[in-house]
């Protein structure tokens, strides 16, 4: 199924729980797959890149948010993260 930025998530939801079995899990589980691609692809879309570039920037902030905390702690904070 390819998601189209102008979609309703909803009609997104109903169309792949409709086309899915009828596993109330597994119906759970490839609508919310569905739902974040369209997600994805709509975001990218609205920053005028591609899915993978989107991604890849929403990984890179991710890393960037993860050193950045890691700086802002002791030793001891990021040991004790690091044990949980």
């Amino acid at each position: 199924m390819s998601a189209h930025p102008s979609r309703n998530l909803a009609d997104i939801v109903t169309d792949v729980l409709a086309s899915q079995p009828k596993d109330p899990a597994q119906q759970a589980y490839r609508a919310m797959s569905s739902v974040q691609k369209a997600y994805v692809d709509r975001l990218a879309t609205r920053r005028g890149l591609s899915t993978a570039e989107h991604l890849a920037a929403l990984d890179r902030h991710r890393a960037e948010r993860v050193a950045d905390a890691q700086r802002a702690d002791g030793p001891a904070d990021i040991a004790r993260r690091a044990r949980r």
